[in-house]
């Protein structure tokens, strides 16, 4: 059964390649009936890593151990993707599918019915990606950096949702509302108050309780070329676990409030400059999980959480106004997984941070259709008492920078 998917995936793929070839750029591919455009984004490159070690532990949480890399250095398949975009009613009913494809096979992404009979107004409903922190709301052959930010790298990752989204769009402001049967939210406690690296909430397209994620974001855009400013907010009552008496199922719920601020500006003269930042907060129920017997206690820290990560990007492409096509990049991450712990809360110590520091350059062949990238990463943690790869010392943090370089394709 899964190679006669597969065979047919395949043929699916082939079948689609050869239109879009077939069809001269900027152009339509002919349908039954409306209009359709096919596009896709290939992501290919090397890693280097600088430093030898990994972490031994997830890497959000405080280290116990660093581990030796398996390799030094490794090609690498980064991203694939093929899109198909089409109207059925005069632009006015409109469709977006997407594929993604993974070394373990191909997954349905997007799957978005579009209705635009209300003026500046689109209702869309199926599988959807909220536009919720920037890169979320970023096509993926429009990033600038290989890997993205540490906040939706971890916290608030590109997961589609299911459910029913309406987008305003006007001159000077956008506005999008959102209700979908809900999200996988990271991390996750257990009983103790202490994070065991899981998620909570979704785990499949279908909606585990009878709460729904809600999620509102307004777009300003002043009068001036390329300025954005967001704010974002998202709320949900994931499933927290299930309370069995007699047979009878009760859940108990988390509720998770994040709320996202920035600005992005995309200057016609070359220079990019992105700010964003991303608070959420977690309250679990005072009921531990079925697998435990105790309360989780009155101290309301043992069921609470609080994150936050932010990050600052500055970019110039010297091709609007030098005719040269270079971009220099860089970006400062920071992410602390748990504001609130400290001694009398939720560990026995303060120092779980995590840092990025992405240098990097891309040369643009032909715009974001066709580019190179290179990306020195710095990563630095702020663990301590990590105990050394030989084991006989402890150390601060872990020896893990890395060299990055992709080859992109997008059409």
């Amino acid at each position: 059964m899964k190679r006669s998917l597969f065979i047919l995936t395949l043929v699916a793929i082939i079948a689609l390649a050869s239109l879009a070839f077939a069809a001269e750029e900027g152009q339509t591919v002919k349908t039954g009936i409306g209009g359709l455009t096919i596009g896709g984004t290939y992501k290919a490159g090397f890693n280097y890593y600088i430093g030898q070690e990994k972490p031994g532990d997830p890497e959000w949480l405080k280290v116990g151990q660093a581990v030796d890399r398996d390799q030094d250095m490794e090609f690498t398949f980064n991203y694939a993707n093929i899109t198909l975009k089409g109207w059925v009613v005069d632009e006015r009913v409109t469709y977006a599918v997407s594929f993604a494809f993974k070394e373990d096979g191909t997954k349905l992404d997007d799957m978005k019915l579009g209705f635009h009979y209300i003026p500046y107004t689109g209702i869309y409903i199926g599988r959807i990606l909220p536009e919720f922190t920037y890169f979320n709301g970023l096509s993926p052959a429009k990033f600038k950096t290989i890997e993205q930010p540490l906040m939706n790298a971890y916290i608030f990752n590109r997961d589609r949702q299911t459910g029913l989204n309406l987008g305003l769009k006007t001159t000077y402001l956008d506005a999008n509302l959102g209700v979908y049967n809900g999200r996988q939210f990271f991390p996750a406690f257990i009983a103790d108050g202490t994070q065991d690296g899981t998620t909570v909430g979704n785990l499949t397209w279908g909606d585990q309780n009878t709460g729904k994620d809600i999620h509102f974001g307004i777009t300003a855009k002043p009068p001036l070329d390329g300025l954005d400013i967001r704010l974002g907010l998202w709320y949900g009552t994931p499933l927290d676990n299930f309370e069995t008496k007699d047979g009878v199922k009760t859940e108990h719920n988390a509720a998770v409030m994040f709320i996202n601020g920035g600005i992005d500006y995309l200057a016609p003269f070359g220079l990019t400059f992105v700010a964003d930042i991303l608070y959420g907060t977690y309250t679990w129920d005072s009921k531990m999980p079925t697998d435990f017997k105790a309360d989780r206690g009155d101290d309301n820290s043992a069921y609470t959480l609080a994150t936050m990560s932010y990050y600052i990007m500055a970019a110039y492409n010297f091709g609007p106004m030098f005719e040269v096509p270079v971009e220099l990049l860089v970006r400062y991450d920071y992410w602390d997984p748990d504001t609130l712990n400290d001694k009398k809360k939720h560990g026995p110590s303060e120092d779980d941070a995590l840092t990025d520091i992405t240098v990097g350059v891309n040369y643009y062949i032909k715009n974001y259709n066709a580019m190179l990238s290179m990306d020195y990463i710095n990563h630095g943690e702020q663990w301590e008492e990590v105990t050394n790869l030989k084991g006989d010392d402890t150390q601060t943090g872990i020896n893990n920078d890395e060299l990055r370089l992709q080859a992109q394709v997008a059409f």
